[in-house]
Protein backbone atom coordinates (compact mmCIF):
# COMPACT_ATOMS: atom_id res chain seq x y z
CA UNK A 1 0.00 0.00 0.00
CA UNK A 2 0.83 3.66 0.14
CA UNK A 3 1.56 3.72 3.84
CA UNK A 4 -1.54 5.67 4.83
CA UNK A 5 -5.18 4.87 5.41
CA UNK A 6 -7.92 6.67 3.49
CA UNK A 7 -11.24 6.89 5.30
CA UNK A 8 -13.50 5.23 2.73
CA UNK A 9 -16.48 7.27 3.94
CA UNK A 10 -14.82 10.63 3.45
CA UNK A 11 -15.02 11.26 -0.28
CA UNK A 12 -17.02 13.51 -2.59
CA UNK A 13 -19.04 11.88 -5.38
CA UNK A 14 -19.53 13.83 -8.61
CA UNK A 15 -22.16 12.63 -11.09
CA UNK A 16 -22.23 14.67 -14.29
CA UNK A 17 -20.99 15.32 -17.79
CA UNK A 18 -17.64 14.48 -19.37
CA UNK A 19 -16.60 15.53 -22.84
CA UNK A 20 -13.76 16.65 -25.07
CA UNK A 21 -13.33 20.46 -25.24
CA UNK A 22 -12.26 21.85 -28.62
CA UNK A 23 -11.58 25.59 -28.30
CA UNK A 24 -10.55 28.13 -30.93
CA UNK A 25 -8.61 31.26 -29.92
CA UNK A 26 -8.03 34.13 -32.42
CA UNK A 27 -4.47 35.46 -32.55
CA UNK A 28 -5.77 38.92 -33.56
CA UNK A 29 -9.14 40.63 -33.05
CA UNK A 30 -12.19 38.40 -33.52
CA UNK A 31 -14.44 38.99 -36.55
CA UNK A 32 -17.79 37.17 -36.64
CA UNK A 33 -19.03 35.40 -39.80
CA UNK A 34 -15.44 35.12 -41.00
CA UNK A 35 -12.43 32.80 -40.82
CA UNK A 36 -10.15 34.02 -38.03
CA UNK A 37 -6.44 33.10 -37.84
CA UNK A 38 -5.76 31.53 -34.47
CA UNK A 39 -4.98 28.50 -32.36
CA UNK A 40 -7.19 25.43 -31.80
CA UNK A 41 -6.78 23.77 -28.43
CA UNK A 42 -8.15 20.39 -27.34
CA UNK A 43 -8.49 19.10 -23.78
CA UNK A 44 -10.73 16.90 -21.65
CA UNK A 45 -13.71 18.72 -20.14
CA UNK A 46 -17.33 18.49 -19.08
CA UNK A 47 -18.79 20.33 -16.09
CA UNK A 48 -18.97 17.38 -13.68
CA UNK A 49 -15.62 16.03 -14.85
CA UNK A 50 -13.96 19.45 -14.49
CA UNK A 51 -15.36 19.87 -10.98
CA UNK A 52 -14.03 16.42 -10.06
CA UNK A 53 -10.53 17.15 -11.39
CA UNK A 54 -10.43 20.56 -9.68
CA UNK A 55 -11.46 18.91 -6.39
CA UNK A 56 -8.65 16.35 -6.76
CA UNK A 57 -6.18 19.20 -7.30
CA UNK A 58 -7.55 20.78 -4.11
CA UNK A 59 -6.65 17.57 -2.22
CA UNK A 60 -10.24 16.34 -1.94
CA UNK A 61 -10.80 12.58 -2.32
CA UNK A 62 -13.23 12.35 -5.24
CA UNK A 63 -15.07 9.69 -7.26
CA UNK A 64 -16.43 10.62 -10.67
CA UNK A 65 -19.55 8.88 -12.01
CA UNK A 66 -20.58 9.28 -15.62
CA UNK A 67 -21.09 7.76 -19.06
CA UNK A 68 -18.70 8.00 -22.00
CA UNK A 69 -18.81 6.47 -25.46
CA UNK A 70 -16.82 3.35 -26.23
CA UNK A 71 -14.47 5.38 -28.42
CA UNK A 72 -11.10 7.15 -28.49
CA UNK A 73 -12.47 10.29 -26.81
CA UNK A 74 -14.01 8.24 -24.00
CA UNK A 75 -10.74 6.42 -23.37
CA UNK A 76 -8.86 9.72 -23.34
CA UNK A 77 -11.26 11.17 -20.74
CA UNK A 78 -10.82 8.14 -18.48
CA UNK A 79 -7.04 8.19 -18.81
CA UNK A 80 -6.52 11.95 -18.24
CA UNK A 81 -9.08 12.17 -15.41
CA UNK A 82 -7.57 9.17 -13.65
CA UNK A 83 -4.06 10.62 -14.03
CA UNK A 84 -5.27 13.80 -12.29
CA UNK A 85 -6.11 11.77 -9.16
CA UNK A 86 -9.83 11.16 -9.68
CA UNK A 87 -11.34 7.69 -9.10
CA UNK A 88 -13.03 6.88 -12.44
CA UNK A 89 -13.78 3.20 -11.73
CA UNK A 90 -17.56 3.79 -11.80
CA UNK A 91 -17.66 5.53 -15.21
CA UNK A 92 -19.33 3.26 -17.77
CA UNK A 93 -18.71 3.03 -21.53
CA UNK A 94 -21.79 2.85 -23.75
CA UNK A 95 -21.70 1.64 -27.35
CA UNK A 96 -24.88 3.36 -28.55
CA UNK A 97 -23.61 6.97 -28.25
CA UNK A 98 -20.45 8.91 -28.96
CA UNK A 99 -18.58 10.64 -26.13
CA UNK A 100 -19.68 14.24 -25.61
CA UNK A 101 -17.88 17.06 -27.46
CA UNK A 102 -17.99 20.78 -26.60
CA UNK A 103 -16.70 23.03 -29.39
CA UNK A 104 -16.31 26.73 -28.64
CA UNK A 105 -14.89 29.89 -30.20
CA UNK A 106 -13.34 32.46 -27.85
CA UNK A 107 -12.78 36.16 -28.60
CA UNK A 108 -9.50 38.01 -28.09
CA UNK A 109 -10.31 38.59 -24.40
CA UNK A 110 -10.86 34.86 -23.72
CA UNK A 111 -14.66 35.06 -23.50
CA UNK A 112 -16.78 32.51 -25.32
CA UNK A 113 -18.44 33.91 -28.46
CA UNK A 114 -20.33 30.78 -29.43
CA UNK A 115 -20.34 27.07 -28.79
CA UNK A 116 -21.88 23.79 -29.93
CA UNK A 117 -22.44 21.11 -27.30
CA UNK A 118 -22.84 17.46 -28.42
CA UNK A 119 -24.12 15.83 -25.21
CA UNK A 120 -26.88 13.51 -26.45
CA UNK A 121 -25.28 10.62 -24.54
CA UNK A 122 -26.80 12.10 -21.34
CA UNK A 123 -30.23 12.90 -22.80
CA UNK A 124 -30.97 9.18 -22.88
CA UNK A 125 -29.93 8.59 -19.26
CA UNK A 126 -32.84 7.10 -17.31
CA UNK A 127 -32.85 5.86 -13.71
CA UNK A 128 -30.79 2.72 -14.44
CA UNK A 129 -27.29 4.25 -14.32
CA UNK A 130 -27.97 6.46 -11.25
CA UNK A 131 -29.54 3.41 -9.59
CA UNK A 132 -26.44 1.31 -10.34
CA UNK A 133 -24.19 3.82 -8.51
CA UNK A 134 -26.63 4.75 -5.73
CA UNK A 135 -24.60 2.96 -3.04
CA UNK A 136 -21.52 5.01 -3.98
CA UNK A 137 -23.54 8.24 -3.81
CA UNK A 138 -25.13 7.30 -0.48
CA UNK A 139 -21.76 6.49 1.12
CA UNK A 140 -20.15 9.81 0.08
CA UNK A 141 -19.81 12.85 2.34
CA UNK A 142 -21.06 15.20 -0.43
CA UNK A 143 -22.85 14.61 -3.73
CA UNK A 144 -22.31 16.91 -6.71
CA UNK A 145 -24.69 16.83 -9.69
CA UNK A 146 -24.71 18.80 -12.91
CA UNK A 147 -27.62 19.54 -15.22
CA UNK A 148 -26.08 17.66 -18.14
CA UNK A 149 -28.02 14.76 -16.61
CA UNK A 150 -31.50 14.20 -17.98
CA UNK A 151 -34.48 15.61 -16.08
CA UNK A 152 -35.56 12.03 -15.38
CA UNK A 153 -32.19 11.16 -13.82
CA UNK A 154 -32.13 14.41 -11.79
CA UNK A 155 -35.66 13.81 -10.44
CA UNK A 156 -34.73 10.26 -9.45
CA UNK A 157 -31.55 11.43 -7.68
CA UNK A 158 -33.33 14.29 -5.91
CA UNK A 159 -35.86 11.80 -4.53
CA UNK A 160 -33.30 9.13 -3.57
CA UNK A 161 -30.70 11.48 -2.07
CA UNK A 162 -33.02 13.63 0.04
CA UNK A 163 -30.91 12.96 3.16
CA UNK A 164 -27.60 13.93 1.50
CA UNK A 165 -26.00 17.35 1.01
CA UNK A 166 -26.47 17.74 -2.75
CA UNK A 167 -24.53 20.40 -4.67
CA UNK A 168 -25.89 21.41 -8.09
CA UNK A 169 -24.14 23.11 -11.00
CA UNK A 170 -26.80 24.31 -13.44
CA UNK A 171 -24.51 24.17 -16.57
CA UNK A 172 -26.55 26.34 -19.00
CA UNK A 173 -29.81 28.28 -19.27
CA UNK A 174 -31.65 25.45 -21.05
CA UNK A 175 -30.26 22.68 -18.84
CA UNK A 176 -30.83 24.60 -15.58
CA UNK A 177 -34.58 24.10 -16.04
CA UNK A 178 -34.14 20.31 -15.80
CA UNK A 179 -33.52 20.74 -12.05
CA UNK A 180 -36.55 22.92 -11.27
CA UNK A 181 -38.47 20.09 -9.57
CA UNK A 182 -35.68 19.12 -7.14
CA UNK A 183 -34.63 22.53 -5.79
CA UNK A 184 -36.08 21.73 -2.36
CA UNK A 185 -33.55 18.86 -2.14
CA UNK A 186 -30.53 21.01 -3.07
CA UNK A 187 -28.03 22.05 -0.37
CA UNK A 188 -25.94 24.39 -2.57
CA UNK A 189 -26.56 25.81 -6.06
CA UNK A 190 -24.22 27.80 -8.32
CA UNK A 191 -25.92 29.31 -11.36
CA UNK A 192 -24.66 32.27 -13.35
CA UNK A 193 -26.98 35.27 -13.76
CA UNK A 194 -28.77 33.95 -16.86
CA UNK A 195 -29.27 30.48 -15.33
CA UNK A 196 -30.63 32.01 -12.10
CA UNK A 197 -33.05 34.21 -14.08
CA UNK A 198 -34.25 31.18 -16.07
CA UNK A 199 -35.14 29.34 -12.84
CA UNK A 200 -36.58 32.27 -10.87
CA UNK A 201 -38.19 34.28 -13.66
CA UNK A 202 -36.73 37.42 -12.03
CA UNK A 203 -34.43 39.48 -14.31
CA UNK A 204 -31.28 40.70 -12.53
CA UNK A 205 -30.80 44.40 -13.27
CA UNK A 206 -29.53 45.72 -9.93
CA UNK A 207 -28.80 44.73 -6.34
CA UNK A 208 -32.51 44.60 -5.43
CA UNK A 209 -33.41 42.11 -8.15
CA UNK A 210 -30.26 40.11 -7.37
CA UNK A 211 -31.40 39.82 -3.73
CA UNK A 212 -34.90 38.83 -4.89
CA UNK A 213 -33.30 35.92 -6.77
CA UNK A 214 -31.58 34.91 -3.52
CA UNK A 215 -34.91 35.11 -1.66
CA UNK A 216 -36.59 32.95 -4.30
CA UNK A 217 -34.02 30.12 -3.98
CA UNK A 218 -34.19 30.24 -0.17
CA UNK A 219 -37.99 29.99 -0.29
CA UNK A 220 -37.65 26.92 -2.53
CA UNK A 221 -35.53 25.24 0.15
CA UNK A 222 -31.99 25.74 -1.19
CA UNK A 223 -29.61 26.26 1.75
CA UNK A 224 -26.71 28.08 0.02
CA UNK A 225 -26.94 30.17 -3.15
CA UNK A 226 -23.94 31.39 -5.14
CA UNK A 227 -24.77 33.41 -8.27
CA UNK A 228 -21.78 34.08 -10.51
CA UNK A 229 -21.86 37.65 -11.86
CA UNK A 230 -18.94 37.34 -14.30
CA UNK A 231 -16.67 40.39 -14.09
CA UNK A 232 -18.88 41.83 -11.32
CA UNK A 233 -17.97 39.06 -8.87
CA UNK A 234 -20.07 36.57 -6.94
CA UNK A 235 -23.30 36.92 -4.94
CA UNK A 236 -23.61 34.59 -1.93
CA UNK A 237 -26.63 33.93 0.26
CA UNK A 238 -27.89 31.64 3.00
CA UNK A 239 -30.38 32.15 5.83
CA UNK A 240 -27.73 33.86 7.98
CA UNK A 241 -25.75 36.10 5.63
CA UNK A 242 -25.89 37.77 2.25
CA UNK A 243 -23.02 39.45 0.44
CA UNK A 244 -21.04 40.27 -2.67
CA UNK A 245 -17.51 39.08 -3.43
CA UNK A 246 -15.30 41.30 -5.56
CA UNK A 247 -11.73 40.90 -6.76
CA UNK A 248 -9.01 42.85 -8.57
CA UNK A 249 -8.95 42.81 -12.37
CA UNK A 250 -7.29 39.88 -14.11
CA UNK A 251 -6.34 39.22 -17.73
CA UNK A 252 -8.39 36.18 -18.75
CA UNK A 253 -6.68 33.66 -21.03
CA UNK A 254 -9.83 31.54 -21.28
CA UNK A 255 -13.13 31.82 -19.41
CA UNK A 256 -14.16 28.20 -20.14
CA UNK A 257 -13.81 26.20 -16.93
CA UNK A 258 -13.73 29.11 -14.49
CA UNK A 259 -17.25 28.35 -13.24
CA UNK A 260 -16.32 24.70 -12.69
CA UNK A 261 -13.27 25.74 -10.66
CA UNK A 262 -15.47 28.13 -8.66
CA UNK A 263 -17.86 25.27 -7.85
CA UNK A 264 -14.95 23.05 -6.76
CA UNK A 265 -13.66 25.76 -4.42
CA UNK A 266 -17.14 26.17 -2.94
CA UNK A 267 -17.54 22.41 -2.44
CA UNK A 268 -14.08 22.05 -0.87
CA UNK A 269 -14.68 24.83 1.66
CA UNK A 270 -18.36 24.25 2.33
CA UNK A 271 -19.09 22.46 5.57
CA UNK A 272 -20.60 22.79 9.00
CA UNK A 273 -17.74 24.87 10.41
CA UNK A 274 -17.01 27.20 7.49
CA UNK A 275 -19.07 30.32 6.92
CA UNK A 276 -20.42 31.48 3.57
CA UNK A 277 -17.88 34.33 3.34
CA UNK A 278 -14.83 32.05 3.38
CA UNK A 279 -16.56 29.59 1.05
CA UNK A 280 -17.43 32.33 -1.47
CA UNK A 281 -13.90 33.78 -1.34
CA UNK A 282 -12.43 30.32 -1.96
CA UNK A 283 -14.74 29.83 -4.94
CA UNK A 284 -13.78 33.21 -6.38
CA UNK A 285 -10.05 32.52 -5.94
CA UNK A 286 -10.37 29.14 -7.70
CA UNK A 287 -12.21 30.76 -10.62
CA UNK A 288 -9.49 33.42 -11.02
CA UNK A 289 -6.82 30.70 -11.09
CA UNK A 290 -8.78 28.93 -13.86
CA UNK A 291 -8.81 32.14 -15.93
CA UNK A 292 -4.99 32.27 -15.95
CA UNK A 293 -4.51 29.44 -18.48
CA UNK A 294 -5.83 28.46 -21.94
CA UNK A 295 -6.52 24.98 -20.56
CA UNK A 296 -9.94 24.23 -19.10
CA UNK A 297 -8.18 23.18 -15.86
CA UNK A 298 -5.26 25.09 -14.36
CA UNK A 299 -2.72 22.54 -13.14
CA UNK A 300 -1.45 25.15 -10.66
CA UNK A 301 -4.71 25.00 -8.70
CA UNK A 302 -4.04 23.81 -5.13
CA UNK A 303 -4.89 24.96 -1.58
CA UNK A 304 -1.73 27.14 -1.44
CA UNK A 305 -2.47 28.95 -4.73
CA UNK A 306 -6.01 29.65 -3.46
CA UNK A 307 -4.58 31.46 -0.41
CA UNK A 308 -2.03 33.35 -2.53
CA UNK A 309 -4.64 34.56 -5.03
CA UNK A 310 -7.01 35.65 -2.23
CA UNK A 311 -4.30 38.05 -1.02
CA UNK A 312 -2.84 39.10 -4.38
CA UNK A 313 -6.19 39.96 -6.00
CA UNK A 314 -7.71 41.46 -2.85
CA UNK A 315 -10.77 39.22 -2.81
CA UNK A 316 -13.26 41.03 -0.54
CA UNK A 317 -16.69 40.37 0.95
CA UNK A 318 -19.30 43.12 1.35
CA UNK A 319 -22.47 42.48 3.36
CA UNK A 320 -25.62 43.60 1.57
Amino acid sequence: GKGYVINEEDFTAVLGGANIDIMGFPTEGFTSSDSNPGVVHQSVGGVGRNIAENLARLSVSVRFLSMVGDDMNGRMILQKTGEAGVDVSHVIKVKAHATGVYMSIQDESGDMVNAISQMSIYDTMDESYPESVLKVLESSSKVVLDSNLSERALNYLGYKLSRKDVYLDTVSVKKALRARHILSKIHTIKPNMLEAEALTGIKITDETTLRRNGDWFLEKGVKNIYISLGKDGLYARNDEREGLITAGQIHAENATGSGDAMMAGIIMESGSDNDIELTAKTGMAASLIALMTQDTINRNLNPESIRDVMKEYEIKWKDI
